[in-house]
């Protein structure tokens, strides 16, 4: 049964039931429920393929098989674990297990201490320490302001307010 099937007041009950399960991913992409962190790779490994956003609020959710739940996170949902140098430009592999080759139109986005990327209309991600530490070998200063080059391409290093980037 799809939930569009379902009446208003059961599908009401079913988003608070996918609600209250009390699942978080910290900042540092450790998954904890109730409090305690997941220390079991092949359940972590299942979570962090699961991850996703819901297609209409944008909201952190994990799905396993059919059925699926929201996720609060202390930062964004997806992490950036590696950044790969390949003659198309970069590739990152994030905490999904998924690889992605960088697009153009990409920036790297600065928030204090913390670098982002907006992989794609719905979803965010933040280079961990390693994959940042990498990042260094690419930088450039150009005119006075950075950019990423790497596999013949270019990207901005765009430094964003605090409060700009909240969201």
């Amino acid at each position: 049964m799809n939930d569009a099937d379902l009446d208003p007041a059961a599908r009401a009950r079913l988003d608070a039931l996918r609600r209250s399960l009390d699942l978080r991913l910290d900042a540092e992409g450790t998954w904890h429920h109730e409090g305690v962190p997941f220390t079991h790779p092949r359940l972590v490994e299942l979570f962090d393929r699961g991850l996703d956003v819901h297609p209409d609020t944008g909201e952190p959710t994990l799905r396993i098989d059919d059925k699926w739940c929201y996720v609060r996170v202390d930062d964004v949902p997806f992490l950036v674990r590696a950044l790969t140098e390949t003659a198309a430009g970069l590739e990152a592999r994030l905490n999904t297990r998924e690889t992605l080759t960088l697009p153009a139109d990409l920036a790297f986005e600065t928030v204090g201490d913390r670098v982002y990327l907006q992989l794609d209309r719905r979803r965010r991600a933040r280079l961990t320490r390693p994959a940042q530490a990498a990042l260094a070998s690419w930088l450039v200063e150009r005119d006075g302001a950075l950019e990423v080059r790497a596999g013949g391409r270019r990207w901005p290093v765009v430094a964003l307010d605090e409060a700009v980037s909240s969201g």
